[in-house]
């Protein structure tokens, strides 16, 4: 942006800075927003109930006037006393209700002018005749306050003389010492104050998407069917995102809010000299960041924490600046902010969800020969994307067979090999080498003559029979060659509890030592030694396991 910009810019907000300042006793509208009905009608109602306002003060002035001469002179009754005290308190009442009243409508009026003012910083450069018409409207503004401040009433009967001039505002930043700030300091403010709207509505959205994700992930762990488990899966992937982009968010507007806040009322404070307060509001500060820190990593959002912590702070210190100033009428409304702070839930715990695997596991059991007909046809093989499983291989066939070759095996499963051009039978489904080998057992005891265990690891299938056989029988003359993995365990003696766990997941395998650490392979498959150094670590922590690649030639 260029200079010109940012001078139009700056008398933009000056003009808006001016009639707000004017404000302070009678709100005057902006005349480019005067086709703007519900700003119109705003600045009517809230002239009206400024009016009513100082005339209910000047009634409370009066009476309380007459009840101390009453009292200086012992003339009351108690039944006088207990009148005085009625009508004072329903006059107060009365004032309440108005200045509720006028907040609710003050504060639409001054976002109905800062998106006004921040559709100006956007607009074409005006011209000179503009910039002059503007210096007019703000004349007219300044003799239409003139007009203003001598307006009079009447209410309950009595005569209200001329209304004082009020000195103070409850929207804080509509005070005279913020004239100090520039425009463009002056509508940060203002920016951070519809931010401080903003995070309210944000936290409550944020709460609502995690309740939702919360529940989602519940029905995921708890259901067994993966269709409705992939839909739920992508569902919290969608309500995690969104919480993400909250999250972001409420850190962006609220430390835009610390910012602005914080330097406008130091820089004020500082050129007042207010030193004391300077000091307290710092300390504040410092300790608010450090209860902050020290609940960095435990919530499910660092930024609504931050947000929901530090907000009180902001705000004691809003009002203690007020106070300092002397903005009493300020200071009362962020007093009575303060005690009505709606809570915040942002303790709500992390929220991670582990992609399950629906892998098939299903034990080898002996049935009717005819459990698979024509109403329950033999099912394809489901090759799975993640994870691990074995299967004993039956048999590979030119034609489909008849179910009576399998003796009423279950389950069973049928797969094209495109490349070979035959149908493969497979049975069972088992987690671990252990069980598929306690199967390949059972099967041949069974009658099966060559059954074969195959693995299937992230989609990939090898047949482990045969290249476990293919190993034996290169014992011999033939070279073995091609990648082989050694897994290298380095423990001072190997227990009978880890032996067990070696035989059991990687049967067959050797054990061997060399210097300060035990060796177990060789291993055709990285997947097969995967396996092993996985189980180890998880059964021993404390216990360095390693793979080694080897390349024989």
């Amino acid at each position: 942006m260029n200079r010109r910009f940012f001078i139009i810019a700056s008398l933009l907000l000056a003009t808006l800075s001016a009639s707000t300042i004017a404000a302070t006793h009678s709100q005057q509208p902006i005349k480019e927003l005067s086709a703007n009905r519900e700003y119109m009608s705003l600045i009517t109602q809230n002239e009206e109930l400024r009016v009513e306002e100082d005339s209910i003060s000047h009634l409370i002035s009066a009476a309380r006037s007459e009840y101390s001469a009453m009292r200086d002179t012992a003339t009351l009754s108690s039944e006088e006393i207990d009148r005085f005290d009625s009508y004072i308190i329903d006059l107060e009442q009365q004032i309440f209700d108005i200045r509720t009243r006028r907040g609710a409508i003050t504060s639409r009026i001054n976002n109905i002018e800062q998106e006004w003012v921040l559709a100006q910083l956007t607009a074409p450069t005006p011209s000179t005749e503009d910039i002059a018409e503007a210096d007019t409207v703000q004349t007219d503004i300044g003799q239409n306050i003139d007009v203003a401040n001598t307006a009079t009433d009447t209410l309950s009967g009595s005569v209200v003389e001329e209304i004082p001039q009020r000195i103070t505002y409850r929207n804080l930043i509509d005070n005279e010492c913020f004239t100090a700030l520039s425009a463009e300091d002056i509508a940060e403010l203002r920016r951070s104050e519809q931010n401080q709207r903003d995070l309210t509505s944000l936290a409550e959205q944020y709460k609502e998407l995690h309740s939702k994700a919360l529940a989602t992930a519940r029905d995921y762990r708890a259901t067994s069917d993966e269709n409705s488990a992939n839909t739920l899966y992508d569902s919290f992937g969608e309500l995690s995102q969104r919480m993400e982009e909250l999250s972001s968010k409420i850190d962006r507007l609220w430390n835009h809010t610390l910012d602005s806040k914080y330097f406008a009322y130091n820089y004020i404070l500082e050129t007042e000299h207010k030193y004391d307060l300077l000091d307290s509001s710092s300390a504040d500060f410092t300790s608010m960041q450090m209860e902050c820190s020290s609940n960095d990593g435990i919530y499910s959002s660092d930024a609504l924490m931050h947000y929901a912590i530090g907000r009180s702070t902001l705000l004691s210190y809003e009002r203690d600046f007020a106070r300092e100033m002397g903005l009493m009428e300020a200071a009362d409304s962020l007093s009575a902010a303060l005690d009505n702070l709606p809570h915040i839930e942002y303790r709500l715990e992390p929220l991670e969800l582990e992609k399950r695997l629906f892998l098939d596991y299903s034990p080898i059991t002996i049935g009717r020969t005819n459990f698979y007909n024509a109403s329950n046809p033999l099912p394809a093989l489901k090759v799975y994307e993640k994870g691990t499983i074995y299967r004993i291989l039956l048999g590979k066939f030119r034609s489909k067979q008849p179910m009576t070759l399998f003796k009423g095996v279950q389950p069973l499963y049928i797969d094209y090999d495109s490349e070979e051009e035959v149908y493969c039978y497979y049975a069972g489904g088992f987690a671990t080498r252990r069980e598929a080998d306690e199967a390949q057992q059972f099967l041949l005891d069974k009658g099966f003559k060559a059954p074969e265990v195959c693995r299937w690891a992230d989609s990939e299938m090898k047949n482990i029979t045969l290249l476990e056989s293919s190993d034996e029988g290169n014992e011999g003359d033939s070279p073995i060659v091609g990648q082989r993995y050694v897994v290298h365990i380095e423990t001072d003696a190997i227990s009978d509890q880890m032996r067990s766990i070696i035989e059991q997941t990687a049967p067959k395998k050797s054990i061997s030592r060399i210097g300060g650490r035990f060796m177990v392979g060789t291993f055709t498959s990285r997947a097969d030694a995967d396996l092993l150094l996985t189980v180890l670590s998880e059964a021993y922590p404390d216990c360095t396991v390693t793979i080694s690649e080897l390349e024989l030639n």
